[in-house]
């Protein structure tokens, strides 16, 4: 369990930086960004089933995570299909061209 308890901290730590990031991506429309939480959820969800084979007290926690990587793999999947139904998911960003001259031309006014 040495080595999956070392896994389940560096679990840990990148769930909790996903989740400082929810705060800003929640305040974004919906896309791709959102997404991102579901990896490191999911991972620990996964790693504390398979360590709570072995540790029986990680248990609940593993019931939990996995409760909650349900929740949120559900609200991502029916926001992603609303988003593609609706046409505002996958839509080309519209890039400001600024005004410049041609690499290596010369100099407007020269």
């Amino acid at each position: 369990a040495g080595v999956g308890s070392a896994f389940l901290g560096v679990a840990m730590v990148s769930l909790a930086v996903a989740a400082s990031q929810v705060g800003r991506i929640r305040r974004l429309a919906f896309g791709m960004p959102h997404w991102a939480m579901s990896f490191p959820l999911a991972a620990l969800s996964a790693l504390t089933l398979r360590l709570s084979v072995d540790l029986p007290a990680l248990g609940g926690l593993a019931i939990v995570l996995l409760a909650l990587t349900t929740v949120v793999m559900t609200w991502l999947t029916l926001a992603t299909v609303r988003g593609l139904r609706h046409g505002t998911l996958l839509v080309a960003e519209t890039v400001p061209i600024a005004a410049t001259r041609p690499v290596g031309g010369p100099a407007r006014g020269a």
